[in-house]
């Protein structure tokens, strides 16, 4: 990867964006938006699913809400209450390698908006109570989203376990109702201490106003912030999860038809990005626009399918990563449907020609260019990428390199899943086996 930081104080300026890292290890990303009329903020920590220890499943995802329940100067919701109150959006986000705090608000409301995320990010209010009812809020959203309704936190709450062999790789990020149980106040404590600090995080803003000002701001307001030792980031390996490419049965009493999910273990962008923009476009080829031929070939059987990089989109996580592939079809058409995946990626392996290529880049490209329109889609991505892979302008190389895609390259692509055997979850709709 292209790194930018390492010593702290100094400064990066690439186009309209400043980089820097201030004594506290903080990484701060500043870039101007120019035609936009508020400001857009986001803060990363390092602290997502695969930093939970084991029998602690849950705890990244339950502790992004503790981070709303109040710290030494802003007492519990006022966040929320701030920001909304002056027409803003504020939200949080746990993710399988980041914890992702975000929100827009009018421009004259940019410098509060820091003092709130830095507040919170120096400590917080970490109250018996506060973690009872997080816990039973986390478990109620478990309820609601994974077993209340159809599909629920399928595939990505199951699919892991049946491609990584790591535990921390494979583990649901939901957690156990066990595990979450078992969280206790000091492991809460110690993982905002370490998980948390200034040096394990990334601050984002984009705004149109001069970034030398605004990063005399952010310097100003979490320079406070005291520097404290980050955690450990999986510096030793921990037990296997499983064995790769197994499959996983899964019983969903609400789907209305089966379906399956197949998983391939995929490097990162921080591991070798021309092949990872290149199972993007074969990702386009196969499920995104009219031409996507993987759709087209399931039509006819009633079947319907999807695709993605990463489990929750590109860009969002280090190596390993997942090219995931869901078909939903009707009951005893898996084997035709399965048969069906095998076939077009045969046919996409073997005959896949330039102009193919030049339609699917383009489908793939305009998928990435959407994001960067939304200011605060734009400043969770650079800010993400500066802290995971010390690069805020990967999603530009990242496009860049989508666009260098080749019918070779796709073509590739698709012969390496024909070739690795997947990790495949099985859901079985209506409590049938």
């Amino acid at each position: 990867m292209q790194g930018t930081l390492e010593r702290a104080g100094a400064v990066t300026a690439t186009g309209h964006r400043l980089t820097t890292r201030l004594g506290n290890g903080l990484l701060v990303v500043v870039e101007r938006t120019p035609g936009t009329t508020g400001c857009a903020v986001a803060v990363n920590y390092r602290a997502g699913f695969r930093e939970e220890p084991r029998g602690r499943s849950g705890l990244a995802h339950l502790f992004e809400h503790l981070m709303f329940q109040g710290s030494a100067n802003v007492s519990r919701g006022a966040h929320f209450a701030e920001v909304q109150g002056h027409g803003g959006e504020v939200n949080g986000n746990t993710f399988t390698d980041v914890a992702d705090y975000h929100q827009n608000a009018p421009a004259s409301l940019l410098h509060r908006v820091l003092e709130l995320e830095a507040d919170r990010m120096a400590g917080l209010d970490l109250v018996p109570e506060n973690l009872r009812v997080q816990r039973d809020v986390v478990l109620e959203e478990i309820n609601l989203q994974v077993h209340g309704k159809p599909y629920g936190g399928f595939p990505w709450t199951v699919l892991p376990s049946a491609v990584h062999p790591r535990w921390a790789d494979a583990h649901d990020g939901f957690g156990s109702p066990e595990d979450l149980h078992a969280v206790s106040l000091q492991e809460c404590a110690d993982f905002h201490e370490g998980s948390y600090a200034p040096a394990n995080a990334a601050v984002g803003v984009c705004v149109d106003h001069d970034p030398n000002e605004v990063l005399t701001l952010v310097r100003e307001v979490f320079d406070t912030v005291p520097a404290r030792e980050r955690a450990h980031l999986r510096a030793v390996p921990d037990a296997p999860g499983g064995s790769a490419g197994r499959t996983v049965e899964h019983v969903d009493a609400l789907a209305p038809r089966p379906a399956f999910a197949l998983g391939w273990p995929l490097a990162g962008p921080d591991r070798d990005l021309p092949a990872y923009a290149a199972a993007t476009v074969l990702s386009a080829v196969l499920t995104r626009g009219q031409h996507s031929l993987l759709r087209a070939a399931l039509r006819g059987s009633g079947a319907a399918a999807d695709t993605s990089i990463g489990l929750f989109g590109p860009l969002m996580a280090t190596t390993p990563e997942t090219f995931v592939l869901v078909v939903h079809h009707r009951e005893g058409d898996r084997d035709l449907a399965r048969g069906t995946v095998d076939d077009v990626l045969d046919r996409v392996a073997r005959t896949f020609g330039p102009a193919d290529a030049v339609r699917a880049v383009r489908t793939a490209t305009f998928d990435l260019a959407r994001r960067a329109d939304s200011p605060t889609q734009l400043v969770r991505d650079t800010t993400r990428s500066a802290l995971l892979f010390d690069e805020p302008g990967l999603p530009q190389r990242f496009a860049a390199q989508v666009r260098a895609v080749t019918a070779a390259d796709v073509r590739a692509a698709a012969q390496r899943l024909l070739r690795e055997r997947p990790g495949t979850v099985v859901l079985h709709a209506g409590g049938a086996r």
